[in-house]
């Protein structure tokens, strides 16, 4: 029977290894990295959701009907980390869509008016920076972008902000839910207890976006100004 012969390199190195033939042949464990957005943004809030809603998943998905039933340890980790994974962007993207207007309606607005020198040098830089292009993205995303690539330590700063908002964020979705769920199972001392920390999840979003935009305008500002580089 013919064999496979995989012939060296000429430097000597095996040819799934070599730098000109590419990475995509030597993937590790080590190379799939979790970020703190990742983390604090997606598995939490999603894995809350698995636990409030399990029972839910065993009667209406895993029943043999749908999907099988879960059996083993190893099934029931599988599952769990998958559909924490996926309950996550779902709650990532319902509280973007839902809840992002909202707060920035009751909060972020009346901070802009008590921090308007700050953000008005940020604007100012904006346009100098794209000229006649500002319409192509907005100032706190451009403003974003920019201390990503000039300040690891402001991006990491920026980096805890938005993990927090969004793990808020998305508990305040998994909090609403679940009212509604303990509210028809006729468990109303769980729905109301649900909706007040619902209210406060909600109220610490507000206050972690804005503490985001602002900490993000900031160290924007610092990066414009001549002098030093704050790169390292």
């Amino acid at each position: 029977m013919p064999r496979l012969v995989v012939l060296p390199m000429a430097d000597g190195s095996h040819p799934y290894t070599h730098p000109d033939v590419g990475p995509s042949m030597n993937y590790k464990p080590s190379d799939l990295y979790l970020g703190v957005v990742d983390l604090f943004g997606i598995l939490l809030p999603g894995a809350l959701a698995c636990l409030l809603f399990l029972d839910i998943a065993q009667r209406w998905i895993f029943n043999d009907s749908l999907l099988p039933k879960l059996h083993g340890d190893f099934q029931l980790v599988a599952a769990f980390v998958i559909g924490a994974y996926l309950l996550g962007l779902i709650t990532d993207a319902i509280g973007s869509v839902c809840l992002d207007w909202l707060t920035d309606r009751l909060y972020r607005r009346k901070k802009e008016k008590t921090h308007d020198g700050l953000v008005a040098r940020a604007k100012s830089i904006r346009t100098a920076e794209l000229g006649g292009d500002v319409q192509l993205t907005s100032e706190f995303r451009w403003a974003r972008a920019s201390v990503y690539a000039r300040s690891p330590e402001g991006a990491r700063a920026i980096e805890r902000l938005e993990a927090n908002a969004k793990l808020f964020r998305s508990v305040t979705v998994v909090l609403v839910v679940a009212c509604i769920k303990f509210a028809v199972q006729g468990f109303f001392v769980a729905a109301l207890l649900s909706l007040g920390v619902a209210v406060l999840t909600l109220s610490r979003t507000a206050v972690q976006r804005w503490q985001r935009d602002k900490t993000t305008f900031e160290y924007y500002v610092v990066a414009s100004l001549p002098g030093p580089s704050i790169t390292e």
